[in-house]
């Protein structure tokens, strides 16, 4: 149950700085599987908790969003939330435009997956994928 709320605080501490929120909830070497992340650590060639920390800065700096989930929002309570061992996964349900029907709507999820270490997240999963163009800023098209 600690490891279930270990999780549900990280997303509920928005307030923190990002520098906080990694000193209270990642482990020095942190380990983050998000492939927008990790191109990200290519620039910055930061490791553990820092690659986190300077990921999302330099992301900020290029205008790219390393986590788009169509509004699926990761501050509600989760639909699904279970742990094994050192595992916690969080499955979180959204309503997503139908990009045939823009009238219409159908449900979609998001899941998070943490590894708990001596209280604090050592890796991090979740279904965010790299598509052509992630790096460019919104509103930027480069099909010129």
């Amino acid at each position: 149950d600690a490891n279930k709320q270990l999780l549900l605080d990280f997303f509920a501490s928005g307030h923190l700085s990002r520098e906080e929120r990694s000193a209270r909830f990642q482990t020095d070497d942190y380990i983050q599987h998000n492939p927008r992340l990790l191109k990200i650590d290519e620039i910055t060639g930061a490791t553990g908790r820092r690659a986190w920390i300077e990921g999302f800065e330099e992301a900020e700096r290029r205008g790219a969003r390393l986590v788009d989930l169509g509004g699926i929002s990761l501050t509600d309570t989760p639909v699904i939330l279970m742990a094994e061992c050192d595992l916690v996964t969080a499955i979180y349900r959204g309503e997503m435009q139908d990009p045939d029907d823009p009238s219409r709507t159908y449900e979609a999820f998001a899941f998070e997956t943490v590894r708990i270490r001596d209280g604090k997240f050592s890796e991090h999963w979740d279904q965010v994928t790299l598509e052509a163009g992630w790096m460019d800023p919104p509103g930027t098209d480069d099909s010129d």
